[in-house]
């Protein structure tokens, strides 16, 4: 394309306002501000908090009614905001979270560990879980070997007595 102007952008991010500047070679400068105060989907922000190992792990959790935000069942397009607080039960663990940031990318954990704050209450209740599935595995003891040719035949003439 002839005549148009060569474009050079630089982008920075500041206080949840995302701004552009765009150079052109006359040295003609164009600014673009975009609001990113409105939220991002749910299952987008769960994802770059590290919730799930992907987006759509994610989305099929929301969809399935194992994330509520401000105590409501919600879907994957729902967007979320700073100071919404969320209920999300991943198997047997319920975390109950306040988000404090909002990011549209997957960032390290240390980073994505700032993005919310979890409640005292759901730490206690987690670490009590914890401590209960350890000891209810504390009196199993796994076999020495493998079961032999005479083992197996046994084992498999009791679990098929009905048969």
């Amino acid at each position: 394309m002839r005549g148009l102007p060569s474009i050079k952008i630089h982008a920075f991010l500041a206080k949840s306002v995302y701004s552009a500047i765009f150079l052109t070679k006359k040295t003609h400068e164009l600014t673009l501000t975009i609001d990113m105060t409105e939220g991002i989907r749910i299952d987008k922000w769960l994802w770059a908090a590290r919730f799930f190992k992907t987006r759509s792990l994610a989305a099929k959790a929301v969809n399935g009614g194992r994330v509520h935000l401000n105590d409501n069942r919600v879907k994957a397009s729902r967007t979320v905001a700073e100071g919404d607080r969320m209920v999300i039960t991943i198997g047997t663990m319920a975390f109950h979270i306040t988000v404090l940031g909002l990011a549209k990318f997957r960032r390290p954990a240390k980073e994505a560990r700032l993005l919310y704050v979890e409640s005292e209450e759901s730490i206690k209740v987690r670490l009590e879980q914890k401590d209960l599935r350890r000891m209810a595995n504390a009196g199993y003891s796994a076999p020495d070997h493998k079961p032999s040719k005479r083992d197996r035949r046994k084992i498999k003439s009791f679990t098929r007595k009905d048969e």
